[in-house]
């Protein structure tokens, strides 16, 4: 089972959905020459969070010694950042802003409010109580189920997105280099299509930055990049 719009070159199977702890679930798609790793997440019943470096006395780190420092069951690859490691964007961990919103058009922020998960344009962000975790990047991959118009490249690809029972789902390529609308595609597909079924979806810091950590019962996968990191998304009990 594959997607239309790739097959049949890129995409060719997909697993499906396996729980590997109470409240996550993990799929791989196969492709030609690499692989899509994804994980699904109960976020009432994991927190959502952003590790950063300095609390390991570093300038950057990679996404393992981030989720192994937080005691992370997964965790994946953050927002964009300066050559000197410096977060660009939204940071909210734990209800405290570490870093603030940057104005970019092109960008969204995800959040966790009340146990909710959002996923939203810059503009858009009103910064209400509540908020848990934030963390901004772009663009926006799926908009409400429907895919913009996107840019043309082709890169390793992570990102975040929202399924229609609000669970966060956490993605990454492997040895795959996709456009961001072969990604938006992959995301927003039907389970039918081989997809991932997301209804809104985020880019995070892809390229060589791209890396994945999962510490579960039933999985233990790390997934490195090409180049230490400014920041990670982390996923910890409640």
């Amino acid at each position: 089972m594959c997607l239309t719009v790739l097959c049949p070159t890129i995409l060719l199977s997909k697993e499906v959905w396996r729980k590997i702890e109470t409240g996550i679930w993990y799929t791989k798609i196969e492709a030609s020459s690499g692989s899509i790793h994804a994980v699904k997440i109960d976020p009432h019943l994991y927190r959502f969070g952003v590790a950063l470096p300095s609390e390991m006395g570093r300038v950057s780190s990679t996404v393992r010694g981030l989720a192994i420092k937080s005691g992370a069951k997964v965790a994946i690859n953050g927002g964009f950042f300066t050559p000197e490691y410096h977060p660009l964007g939204l940071i909210i961990d734990n209800g405290k802003v570490i870093n603030p919103v940057k104005k970019m058009s092109w960008w969204g922020i995800f959040y966790i409010s009340d146990l909710r998960p959002y996923i939203v344009h810059t503009s858009e962000f009103k910064g209400e109580a509540g908020i848990e975790t934030a963390i901004q990047c772009g663009p926006r991959l799926v908009i409400n189920g429907e895919i913009p118009r996107l840019k043309e490249g082709v890169a390793e690809r992570s990102g975040v997105c929202i399924d229609k029972d609000g669970n966060v789902i956490l993605v990454v390529t492997q040895n795959l280099m996709l456009s961001l609308q072969e990604f938006a595609s992959v995301l927003k597909g039907g389970g039918e299509a081989g997809g991932l079924g997301c209804v809104n979806a985020l880019n995070l810091d892809g390229g060589r930055s791209t890396q994945m950590y999962i510490k579960t019962r039933g999985l233990d996968l790390s997934i490195p990049g090409a180049n230490e990191i400014a920041d990670a998304i982390v996923v910890v009990p409640r």
